[in-house]
């Protein structure tokens, strides 16, 4: 059973290698990513999902969190984000791998207030979020340059 299953990972590392090796994708936002076998995961994921909108980083959800979000690309929050299959794969295992819940060194902080069953689709409608950023006045998120709070690279630009 054990040997089996080792195999059966074995194997879909494969096919996920093979089929991005070389490969191309078209982001959601219409550009061709080139994928080749020594592209990153993280780079991946910077690439495509950075189209959009700031590649937010894996540690500030659980990973039950960031499978619902991958796993329903065709309705991200309110648009179709959809890959293709080894990439949406290859994004979600990198993001689960590296989250809140999962990634070593992750203060304790991050997952504060968040229940065992608790998927959070948006760091924004965390306790930490909200502990650090919750005072924010309205003004400060009316200004052009961050608009909205999902706007991390607005205030946090230099860091």
């Amino acid at each position: 059973m054990a040997g089996n299953l080792i195999l059966s990972g074995v194997l879909g590392a494969v096919v996920v290698a093979a089929a991005l090796a070389g490969a191309s994708a078209k982001s959601p936002g219409g550009d061709v990513v080139k994928i080749t076998a020594s592209t990153s995961a993280q780079d991946v994921f910077n690439k495509q999902c950075g189209v959009c909108h700031m590649a937010y980083p894996p540690v500030f959800l659980p990973a039950r969190s960031w499978k619902a979000i991958t796993g329903d690309l065709a309705h991200h929050f309110g648009e179709d984000a959809s890959l293709d299959k080894a990439t949406t794969k290859l994004i979600a295992d990198y993001l689960m791998a590296n989250a809140a819940d999962r990634a070593p060194g992750v203060p304790s902080g991050v997952l504060r207030g968040i229940g065992p069953d608790d998927v959070p689709l948006r760091i924004t409608d965390t306790p930490f979020w909200n502990s650090v950023h919750g005072n924010i006045p309205a003004a400060v998120l009316a200004r052009p340059e961050i608009k909205t709070k999902s706007n991390c690279l607005g205030c946090h630009s230099g860091n």
